[in-house]
């Protein structure tokens, strides 16, 4: 994109541009991953704990019993989803029972677990995560692959409108981000309805 001598348009403004382009688009269903994520060991006596960075859905919770804290050996053991409000009147209870947990459940962007941990535990979470912008300049994914064409011809169309003030451009670029959009949601729908009819055979 001919940035017209724009001195001012340094890299960091481009970079923060496209971490918003991505931030918008991570709202649809194609910006998202299935993980298992190990970041998180529980704290004795502590009950509520963040969700992993980039979380929109749990679909599975364990924890590691008699194993060390880097999730090695022991046993995983399933944890029960539970109603929010049922943990928050069980962890209300006087005194706090401590003991391995039984149960965990979902809040925004915390979970609540019971009974209250009694030591640490390494839990493993099976997620639905959005895929990141890219921090560094080698970093790889979807969206400096497949979602590369869209989040570029977005960037530009947002340069065009608010730096350049050139309409007839930014509008030539949004025709392009729009095109590249549909394109990437018909992948998507297909690929889903592909697994579907997998997993109907399996």
């Amino acid at each position: 994109m001919d940035l017209g001598g724009r001195v001012d348009l340094v890299p960091s403004l481009i970079d923060n541009e496209v971490a918003q382009r991505v931030y918008f688009y991570n709202a649809e269903n194609f910006g998202q991953m299935t993980t298992i994520d190990f970041s998180i060991v529980t704290t004795r006596g502590v009950t509520t704990y963040p969700l992993p960075q980039y979380t929109v859905d749990v679909t599975g919770m364990w924890y590691l019993l008699g194993g060390g804290t880097g999730g090695t050996g022991g046993t995983w053991i399933r944890l029960d989803p539970e109603n929010y409000e049922v943990l928050v009147d069980l962890n209300d209870i006087q005194p706090v029972i401590t003991s391995p947990m039984n149960n965990y459940s979902i809040y925004g962007d915390l979970f609540d677990l019971y009974p209250t941990p009694d030591t640490e535990y390494p839990l493993k979470i099976v997620c639905t995560k959005q895929i990141p912008p890219p921090v560094n300049d080698a970093d790889q994914n979807f969206w400096t692959e497949e979602a590369f064409a869209l989040i570029r011809f977005a960037t530009d169309a947002s340069l065009a409108r608010a730096y350049l003030a050139i309409p007839s451009m930014a509008d030539e670029y949004d025709a392009l981000a729009q095109r590249e959009l549909q394109r990437l949601l018909m992948e998507t729908d297909f690929k889903q309805s592909l697994n579907k009819v997998v997993g109907h055979m399996i």
